[in-house]
């Protein structure tokens, strides 16, 4: 789940990762991860990028397991800088 929002005088783009093992109820199924995205509204390229970003990584099964198993606020960084070394794709 991504629910994304553009707000007026924010500063910079801020991610926000909700995960959980047994998932969340949601159209269609459970959610294991939800991003919450805002970004500027002055600045509407970035949320299509950051959007782009987490759809290209969420579709690696190798990226969502590291990402449930991450443990720290920097593995989980680490893990959507990275992405999936399997892959070609940045």
């Amino acid at each position: 789940a991504v629910p994304h929002a553009r707000l007026a005088g924010l500063p910079a783009a801020c991610v926000v990762l909700g995960r959980s093992r047994e998932g969340v109820p949601f159209p269609g199924g459970r959610a294991h991860f939800v991003f919450l995205i805002a970004t500027p509204q002055e600045d509407p390229l970035v949320q299509v990028q950051i959007l782009a970003r987490l759809a290209g990584l969420l579709q690696s099964a190798y990226v969502r397991e590291r990402l449930m198993a991450a443990g720290t606020v920097a593995e989980i960084l680490e893990v959507v800088r990275s992405g999936d070394p399997h892959t070609h794709s940045d």
